[in-house]
């Protein structure tokens, strides 16, 4: 299991790109891994890369990233921001060579150095351009008041503020400029604020500011501009549950009535793509072979859909080879709840506590409050509690080292409660407690802030 696709992860690695049913284990999938681990070297940024891009494994990656990663070497590239490259934009470094070629000595122009830390963000981002589009984006914005001088040594310090389309940096501006009355050289000074989203960060973090400030609850003479660069956490800590009670319906108003809706209840969406198994012929085997592999009935609806000959594959030369190559390549989700689950049962079984109090609000304790109040605190009755937690190699590390551990509840965050749709892990026994830990874990957010 020394690669780790299991758990959740799996079913979504096979279902964004069901194209790895199709492709050859040892002409293909192996050689992928053997190939991004020869520049990696390490299984998690192996899975990093591969969640960004699955295609990762189901395309000539010799052929077409190899001389690309030759070239950059050769220029003096770092091997670690060679690795970020991959990581952050595998795309990218599939191009076409004479477009890295290109990219590469348009930014070594501009006066960066291969060796700096943001010359692969740099070259990323000449690459996902043309060069007439390029002049078009320092033509805007000169036509706003920026010199060419001030351009370029924006773009130097953040190459991704001019990754953005022209219609978003007019957007931008025009909120900066005519909305918050702000000066071009205060945009000029921090480039990321191009990066901004007016509808999703912007105007709705402005909005609640101006109301705070109308309730006399901020002062308005304050710069909110640097308002807008801290954490989402921190502004919602800070700004909105923090006056929730002074100034009612602030939430609703900061995230849209709708959103807010859907925040208190976050897993709803998991639960309501059930397959019906009635209207679908497949064969048996498959279907076992998927759920024995953490797939849930939405998983394989999406499969299905989006591949039904999935349903004619060979199990044993097709999907369980493949199956066993990708879990032994880097993808561990389960975490947090499978592991506090298993010793809570233990300490059970033992009577060392008491089931029936609301113990899924232990999923919500930092690491270092379980490791004290349920690994540390019952370790002498129950002997072996730390490895079956972590792992006999972890547990001899902590010792050794005294690791100071700490852990954020990553269940829910505000982007992908907003943005995206929350599929809950089919673990047997643990669906039940799962979903408690959920609603839970909704109604923190709610009143402390979102992680």
């Amino acid at each position: 299991m020394k690669n780790g696709f299991v758990d959740e992860l799996l079913p979504e690695l096979i279902v964004l790109n069901r194209t790895i049913l199709k492709r050859g284990l040892d002409t293909h999938i192996k050689p992928s891994f053997e190939f991004l681990r020869s520049y990696l070297n390490d299984n998690d940024k192996i899975v990093a890369a591969i969640k960004r891009a699955s295609w990762l494994l189901t395309h000539d990656l010799k052929g077409r990233m190899q001389p690309n990663m030759d070239f950059l070497i050769k220029e003096g590239v770092p091997p670690h921001c060679l690795e970020k490259f991959i990581t952050l934009q595998p795309r990218a470094i599939m191009q076409r060579k004479h477009r890295i070629v290109y990219a590469v000595n348009a930014v070594k122009n501009l006066g960066l150095q291969p060796t700096s830390r943001m010359f692969v963000h740099a070259v990323r981002v000449m690459i996902s351009m043309s060069e007439s589009t390029w002049k078009k984006k320092i033509e805007l914005l000169k036509s706003i008041g920026w010199s060419e001088e001030k351009i370029l040594s924006a773009f130097v310090r953040d190459p991704l503020c001019l990754a953005c389309s022209e219609e978003k940096i007019k957007n931008v501006m025009d909120f900066y400029m005519n909305t918050m009355k702000l000066e071009p050289h205060t945009i000029i000074a921090y480039p990321k604020f191009l990066m901004y989203a007016v509808d999703k960060r912007l105007r709705p973090r402005y909005d609640v500011l101006k109301v705070l400030e109308s309730n006399k609850l901020i002062k308005g003479n304050r710069k909110i501009e640097w308002l807008f660069t801290i954490t989402e956490k921190n502004f919602m800590k800070n700004y909105v549950n923090r006056y929730a009670d002074e100034v009612p319906g602030l939430l609703e108003m900061y995230v849209g009535a709708n959103k807010a809706k859907y925040i208190e209840s976050a897993l709803s969406d998991s639960l309501k793509c059930q397959l019906d198994e009635n209207n679908l012929r497949r064969p048996q085997s498959v279907l076992e072979v998927l759920k024995t592999h953490n797939f849930s009935d939405t998983h394989v609806a999406r499969l299905i859909a989006k591949r039904p000959a999935v349903l004619h594959c060979s199990v044993g030369n097709n999907l369980q080879p493949k199956f066993e190559c990708l879990m032994k390549n880097g993808f561990v989700v389960d975490k947090r709840l499978r592991p506090r689950y298993d010793v809570l049962k233990v300490l059970q079984s033992k009577e060392l506590i008491n089931w029936n109090r609301k113990i899924e609000w232990v999923f919500v304790l930092s690491e270092k409050d379980f490791l004290k109040n349920y690994i540390d605190k019952y370790a002498d009755e129950v002997s072996g509690l730390l490895e079956m937690y972590l792992g006999a190699s972890k547990a001899k590390k902590i010792e050794l080292l005294d690791v100071k551990i700490t852990g954020q509840l990553a269940v829910l965050n505000l982007h992908s409660s907003i943005g995206g749709r929350h599929t809950l892990v089919n673990s047997g026994g643990c669906m039940e407690m799962y979903i408690d830990v959920f609603v839970v874990a909704s109604a923190t957010f709610m009143h402390k802030g979102f992680s």
